[in-house]
């Protein structure tokens, strides 16, 4: 788990935050661990769910809830980043009909009374407030002074402010003695400089999840898969649309998948309220999950399925979804380790680029996977060039074209020079990067260091036959196939 935690921490944005959930067995181990190796400082919330509504078998007390540890990798910049969200789908848009001469700034409000009953008493905010007929309002429309537990909200200092900033509004009521007025205070919905209503205003989201319970992860799945329930205990749907609804956040990643409910969360959000983010999923394909469940759930998902009891569910078409497999690749940097390691990355390029529309021709000419393979979408296009010896040939192609943006060209390198000076005369048609180093500084952040060894000795694997293009496009190298 330490492990995993360290390098979950380097892939982490610096406003970035990780919900990791856990049982009362290891709870206490956990949260040490995660206070050394993100810092205590660094610690949001523990959030308590509600997984079950009884324990019919415990012995002693029965436990009923689950821990969802929350930490961010920095959290001044996860708080001034204004990241979390807040809880305004509570909120009754309806109640805020009243309008004053700040309605343009503030938007319209709602009256909601002052005093309150019951709790936490005090002497200091119990006290009188002159009304507009000079008579005096005390709390529970008392008046006069009585300790009966009832108290005002506000304090004299912020009362004052409220009545000298229209925060405060005296309302006429039918009291037979002392004031003819009550007072209420003013709830405004809040308006940005151009006069429209503001969404990100309400409460905080609460760290006490009472629903949904566990049992409705499995009725989540079992109406995906006919009724069957192929994984055990997967979380809820709509515990992993809580957690996520805290934050604004663009990229999620999910690196214990199981059976894919963060993905169905991502995708069923981006539905309900227009987001835009993003998932990634890992996880290892024991006794078929990744392919029977984990994908097969959010392909059903996607396209759309019938519930048992025949309902159709019309599917969230508007998303993508494609699953990859890793491969390993030996850690000395050989030619041929480092021709495979970018082949071998080319897929995680698209995931970066966010770019998957394979041309089988680039500029006329015809793309050979050995040699370089080109993506475009009808807005963004990306050259991977697997052979420098094939610039020379691309460069008239590329200086034919007419794209709106530069074509990102990611070319192998044995350094970090992405050959500059042959894409000379395409410098302003192309963005350049080399390849493997981009991949190898990446993986330098994340990975241990690697411990001597000798490389004449390590193991070369051997590199799939690829097409074979001939012809211009026909190169081949020391020691193998290109």
């Amino acid at each position: 788990m330490s492990k995993r935690l360290r390098i979950a921490k380097k892939l982490l944005s610096d406003r970035g935050v990780i919900f990791i959930s856990i049982d009362d067995n290891e709870q206490a181990n956990l949260k040490l661990l995660c206070d050394e190796i993100f810092r205590g400082i660094n610690f949001i919330a523990k959030f308590d769910w509600r997984k079950k509504t009884g324990a019919n078998d415990a012995k002693d007390i029965a436990v009923i809830t689950e821990s969802i540890l929350c930490y961010s990798k920095n959290r001044i910049n996860t708080l001034q980043s204004g990241i979390w969200n807040r809880d305004v789908y509570s909120r009754n848009a309806d109640r805020f009909k009243c309008e004053d001469e700040y309605v343009k700034t503030r938007g319209k409000y709602y009256l909601d009374t002052l005093d309150r009953g019951g709790l936490q008493y005090s002497d200091s905010l119990n006290f009188g407030i002159q009304a507009p007929d000079g008579g005096m309002i005390f709390p529970h429309g008392r008046d006069e002074f009585i300790n009966d537990g009832w108290i005002w909200k506000w304090s004299k200092s912020k009362i004052k402010w409220g009545i000298e900033n229209g925060f405060i509004e005296f309302v006429k009521s039918r009291k037979s003695k002392g004031s003819q007025y009550t007072i209420k205070y003013k709830v405004y919905e809040l308006v940005d400089n151009d006069g429209n209503v503001k969404t990100d205003i309400g409460r905080a989201y609460s760290n006490l999840i009472t629903e949904p319970i566990n049992q409705q992860g499995n009725t989540d799945i079992s109406n995906i898969f006919d009724g069957r329930v192929p994984f055990t205990n997967p979380k809820p749907l709509g515990l992993i649309k809580y957690l996520l609804l805290t934050l604004k956040c663009n990229s999620v990643l999910d690196f214990f998948a199981g059976s894919g409910t963060t993905l169905h969360a991502v995708m069923q959000l981006n539905a309900e309220d227009g987001g835009k983010r993003t998932c990634i999923l890992c996880t290892n394909n024991e006794n078929g999950i990744c392919e029977n469940v984990t994908y097969e759930r959010n392909k059903r998902v996607i396209n759309g399925y019938t519930k048992p009891n025949g309902e159709a569910v019309e599917g969230l078409h508007n998303n993508n979804l494609r699953y990859y497999r890793t491969a390993f690749v030996g850690r000395s940097r050989s030619v041929q380790n480092m021709r495979r390691l970018v082949n071998l990355s080319t897929d995680m390029l698209c995931i970066k680029e966010d770019l998957y529309t394979e041309k089988k021709q680039f500029a006329g000419q015809q793309t050979y996977k050995g040699v370089f393979r080109f993506f475009d979408d009808g807005k963004r296009q990306m050259l991977v060039i697997y052979h420098e010896e094939a610039i020379a040939e691309l460069v008239p192609l590329i200086a034919s074209t007419d794209y709106a943006e530069p074509i990102k060209v990611y070319v192998f390198s044995p350094s970090e020079d992405p050959w500059e000076a042959e894409f000379e005369d395409v410098a302003d048609k192309v963005q350049l990067c080399a390849l493997p180093q981009a991949i190898y500084n990446t993986y330098k952040r994340i990975l241990p260091k690697p411990k001597d060894r000798n490389i004449a000795a390590e193991e070369q694997p051997t590199e799939p036959k690829q097409d074979n293009p001939g012809g211009l496009f026909d190169f081949t190298e020391e020691g193998g196939e290109a």
